[in-house]
C-alpha cells in the first residue's frame, strides 16, 4: 500500500452504521471500508465525466455548435466551488438524459 495519512472524518451516526455493518460483513476495518468506497466512488466519477464529455461531444456541430452553452449549464454556479446543489445536479443530469 502507499504512503498513508490519518484523517479525521465527521459523518451521521447512521452512515457510520452501515460503513460497520459493511465492515463486520466483509471482515474488513473501518478504515478499508471507507477506503474502498472512496476509490469507487472516485472512480465512478472519472467514468460519469468521460462519459458526460462524450455525450457532449457527440453533439457538437459545425464550428463548435452550442456546445460551449452546454458546458456552462453543467458547471456549478458559484466559481469558487466545486460543489453543485442538488438543483444544479439535478438540472445537469436530465440536460445528460436529454442529450443521449
Amino acid at each position: 500500500m502507499a504512503r498513508v495519512k490519518k484523517v479525521v472524518v465527521y459523518m451521521p451516526d447512521d452512515l457510520l452504521v452501515e460503513i460497520d455493518a459493511e465492515a463486520d460483513r466483509t471482515g474488513a476495518s473501518r478504515s478499508a471500508v471507507m477506503r474502498d468506497f472512496t476509490y469507487a466512488a472516485l472512480r465512478r466519477r472519472r467514468v460519469n465525466r468521460a462519459t458526460e464529455m462524450r455525450v457532449l461531444l457527440d453533439h457538437i456541430g459545425p464550428r463548435g455548435g452550442n456546445a460551449a452553452e452546454w458546458v456552462k449549464q453543467m458547471r456549478p454556479r458559484d466559481p469558487g466551488s466545486r460543489l453543485w446543489t442538488f438543483a444544479e445536479y439535478d438540472a445537469r443530469r436530465r440536460l445528460i438524459q436529454a442529450l443521449r
